[in-house]
């Protein structure tokens, strides 16, 4: 039983990360994140009128980097399918269900968190591709009605940076679940630190005005 309630705390670690941050996000109040954000829209800026094929390289750094993500993660994915039939899998039945097994609903959450974070990383290798070559037209010169080219560009960037953020975050907690295979307490123990750490430390805290 200690394991669905580790996978329920899991779920609701999860759905408390995501609220919290989307909540940030329509907020008005500043936090870290927002700092972020206007460093990299001032980055877009500035990029304009800097060399660019310092630029196109910078750009090109970090597709590279999302590549190899993409690649070792759908070897991860390849590994943990290869594993469904295994005797390795707890066939112990997963809240008192015959039909599904505590050994699927690993296999299945690992992979969910996989697909997921390849498929950010790939959305934003694809909003990084676009912005190499919106950065290399003149943006600035280009607008149509209230739709300006440059700040175009910008949110191809911004759209980039959170489509990456996302991924790197669910290969936080794919950690845990990977954890699970192992020890439920231990998966639990590191879901909590992980939520802790990021709610509290990293992503959610508000940024306090000084007096």
């Amino acid at each position: 039983m200690f394991d669905e309630i580790s996978f329920l705390f899991f779920v609701g670690s999860v759905i408390l990360y995501a609220s919290l941050l989307f909540y940030r996000f329509r907020s008005k109040k500043p936090f870290k994140l927002t700092l972020y954000n206007m460093i990299y829209q001032d980055w877009v800026k500035n990029r304009m009128n800097k060399n660019e094929i310092a630029t196109v390289q910078y750009l090109r750094n970090f597709q590279v980097g999302n590549s190899t993500l993409i690649s070792a993660l759908f070897v991860l994915l390849g590994i943990l399918l290869g594993l469904y039939n295994s005797s390795f899998l707890d066939s112990t039945p997963f809240f008192g269900s015959e039909e599904i097994t505590l050994g699927l609903v690993k296999i299945a959450l690992n992979a969910g968190i996989i697909i997921f974070s390849i498929l950010n990383f790939i959305l934003s290798l694809r909003s990084i591709t676009r912005l190499s070559i919106l950065i290399s037209g003149n943006p600035e010169n280009y607008k149509l009605d209230e739709v300006n080219g440059l700040d175009e560009t910008k949110k191809a960037f911004i759209t980039a940076k959170n489509h990456w953020m996302v991924g790197i975050r669910s290969l936080f907690y794919l950690t845990a679940s990977l954890i699970w295979f192992i020890n439920p307490v231990i998966f639990m123990s590191l879901t909590a630190i992980i939520t802790i750490y990021l709610i509290l430390l990293r992503d959610i805290r508000a940024v306090r005005k000084k007096k």
